[in-house]
């Protein structure tokens, strides 16, 4: 008896020390989430004025960041594209200055809820100018890797044109 109850608690402590493990390997750091949220906002907000991606061109730089569900709607409502009637319409290259972010919840799913505001950068040779846009996004990390599982943006304007 005094056997089978050294091997199960043997067996409990191993398990909750796997248990721990595992919830460390997804738990979320805050400048890692910056870090990505800036990266694949930067994939939206790179655009060359003289180069000029098609929608479905820059729709398909955005697959590795998003679940398949959130990045079948985001496609379907044209999302991505929103700031090319801009860069059309003002001749001016499109980057991304700087991210804040804000922690606002957590899903039952550990996924957690941000609000973000982006400084986007509009310029040319003779000048620059700055946009703030405000979103939302949820993140979750699975298999070790970020994705977002929904990302909403305000409309801006620059020069009269929303994006």
């Amino acid at each position: 008896m005094k056997r089978f109850f050294v091997l199960f608690s043997v067996m409990i402590v191993g398990l909750i020390a796997c248990t721990n493990e595992n919830q460390k390997d997804e738990a979320i750091d805050k400048d890692d989430v910056k870090a990505f949220i800036k990266e694949y906002k930067g994939v939206q907000y790179t655009i060359d004025a003289k180069e000029i991606p098609d929608d479905s061109e820059l729709a398909e730089r955005f697959k590795g960041y998003l679940s398949e569900d959130v990045y079948k709607k985001l496609r379907a409502n044209r999302f991505y594209g929103r700031i090319l009637p801009v860069v059309e319409k003002t001749g001016k290259n499109v980057g991304l200055e700087t991210v804040y972010l804000e922690k606002t919840g957590e899903d039952e799913d550990g996924a957690e809820k941000y609000a973000y505001t982006l400084e986007i950068k509009f310029y040319d040779e003779k000048n620059t100018d700055y946009v703030k846009r405000k979103g939302q996004l949820t993140i979750a990390r699975k298999g070790g890797e970020f994705i977002i599982t929904r990302d909403w943006e305000a409309e801006a304007r620059y020069e009269g044109v929303p994006f």
